[in-house]
């Protein structure tokens, strides 16, 4: 996510990061726009298109829309401030597999659950 970000649109200006946690990311400051293109061709149109691909291939051999999964780390804190979540789910408009995943895990009282925490898993641009 440090060459690009996978989970931003190409417009999003946070698609490429400068700074991270207060850190400058050397590779990606300065950056030039061919640069900014290039990695975009290079890596986050291939990988959007594959996770396209996949999608509808499955969707067309099993005639259902297929249940997507992303797993995606976060650190404890950001900006000098902790995030309490063990686990949290990401989610947009679907509900049916959310509910059954977000009551698993809340049953072990040793987990804060995240919904929708850190991050909206229904932001437009953001998958």
């Amino acid at each position: 996510r440090l060459l690009i970000d996978p989970n931003r649109g190409e417009d999003d200006p946070t698609l490429i990061m400068k700074i991270s946690d207060g850190a400058v990311i050397s590779g990606n400051h300065p950056i030039t726009p061919q640069e900014w293109d290039y990695r975009i061709e290079t890596f986050h149109r291939p990988y959007h298109h594959a996770v396209a691909t996949t999608i509808d291939s499955v969707a067309n051999a099993t005639g259902r829309a297929p249940l997507v999964l992303s797993l995606h780390s976060f650190t404890p804190a950001w900006k000098g401030i902790p995030r309490p979540w063990h686990a949290a789910v990401l989610w947009d408009s679907d509900h049916r597999a959310v509910g059954p995943l977000l009551d698993m895990l809340r049953a072990d009282p040793d987990l804060a659950v995240g919904d929708n925490e850190p991050y909206d898993g229904a932001l437009k641009g953001d998958t």
